[in-house]
């Protein structure tokens, strides 16, 4: 977006006409990491994955797509890194999908085979009052982002083998922008209500202030506001967004456990925007664990470890269990050994309540 200055707080556009790196540069270094032993890669570090080696660059902030070329770093990505683990990309730009749709689509497509699962495209909606929008020379208005948030949607959203949908979008919002009123943020709620009411996922919402990096803004004075948006976020749109994309029963292959607080472990997967996960007891630490979602926090999940051993677990982990308190757990804890499930459902005083907690223990049925 250099040819019109870009957005009012974004450095890059200052820079001037992009650079691209050869595909062959760029697989040289992935072959070279890999051979030294990395499995985990982000393509990193570009303001957007479509505009790589843009065709007609100069000509529109909004030039084409170019699917070969894409493709080429891709499918020349596995080939360097054949036993890459986790391979996810950085921003995308939605003003690049509405103004070429087909190339787009099958941009996502060629994401969505060849990266692996849970990864996201960052979308900088910044605002959805169109006043704000044309005040700082947005890209992007909040009718083209929901559009591109379906067509992620349309493309991306099976779940894969590490348990998250395979490709989501992730939104920005920048609050003290020129132009902002209190409307703004009625706006703001409303566009991700409208996203919840049409069933349209969301990978992560980023709430900022603006930096005054490329310029100094004026204060707004809607510091409150701002607190009170993103807090209503925070509690009405983040939780409900979360069960939806991880919901109940999920199973998060390779969450690493990282450290303790207090008795809850916290790990979290390898990959973009990773979800922190709550381990509600005491896990040994510095290894990969399969885990189990049991509930959701605003912007982070709980779970057990899965399967969980019902005969060795702790008293914590059983009590971690969805419909287990501590009288059910001493309970299973006092009964055991169990050989079998039905000695499992004998010690419990309501069949449904281990009919529940069936899937998440490691006991034959």
């Amino acid at each position: 977006r250099y040819v019109n200055k870009g957005c009012s707080f974004c450095i890059e556009p200052m820079y001037g006409k992009p650079k691209f790196r050869p595909v062959e540069g760029v697989l040289a270094e992935v072959r070279r990491l890999a051979e030294l032993g990395a499995v985990n890669f982000r393509l990193g570090g570009q303001a957007d994955f479509f505009s790589y080696d843009a065709i007609g660059l100069g000509s529109s902030p909004t030039p084409q797509i170019n699917v070969p070329t894409i493709r080429e770093l891709l499918v020349g990505f596995w080939a360097a890194a054949p036993n890459t683990k986790v391979f996810h990309t950085d921003n995308g730009d939605p003003a690049m999908m509405i103004a070429h749709p087909e190339e787009a689509i099958e941009a996502l497509r060629l994401l969505v085979r060849y990266s692996t699962p849970g990864n996201s495209l960052s979308f900088g909606l910044e605002t959805a009052d169109p006043a704000v929008t044309e005040a700082n020379n947005l890209n992007i208005d909040a009718d083209g982002c929901f559009e591109a948030i379906r067509m992620v949607n349309s493309i991306g959203r099976e779940r894969g083998e590490n348990g998250l949908p395979r490709l989501l979008p992730g939104l920005n919002f920048v609050a003290g922008l020129a132009g902002e009123t209190t409307k703004t943020f009625d706006l703001n709620l409303a566009f991700l209500k409208r996203l919840l009411e049409n069933d349209l996922w969301v990978r992560r919402i980023n709430i900022r202030q603006v930096r005054p990096v490329r310029k100094e803004f004026e204060p707004t004075g809607l510091y409150r506001e701002f607190r009170r948006f993103k807090e209503l976020v925070r509690t009405t749109i983040d939780h409900e967004m979360l069960g939806r994309t991880v919901p109940e029963g999920t199973v998060l292959k390779d969450v690493f456990l990282e450290l303790h607080e207090g008795h809850t472990t916290f790990g979290r997967q390898i990959g973009t925007y990773a979800i922190l996960v709550g381990i509600p007891y005491d896990a040994p630490l510095n290894r990969f664990i399969d885990v189990k979602v049991t509930s959701h926090g605003q912007r982070s999940l709980t779970g057990i470890e899965y399967p969980l051993d019902i005969n060795r677990a702790s008293f914590r982990a059983i009590t971690a269990l969805p419909g287990i308190g501590a009288k059910r757990a001493a309970r299973i804890v006092r009964a055991r050994p169990f050989v079998n499930w039905s000695e499992v459902t004998a010690a419990l005083d309501d069949p449904s309540v281990a009919e529940r907690i069936a899937p998440f223990v490691g006991v034959a049925a």
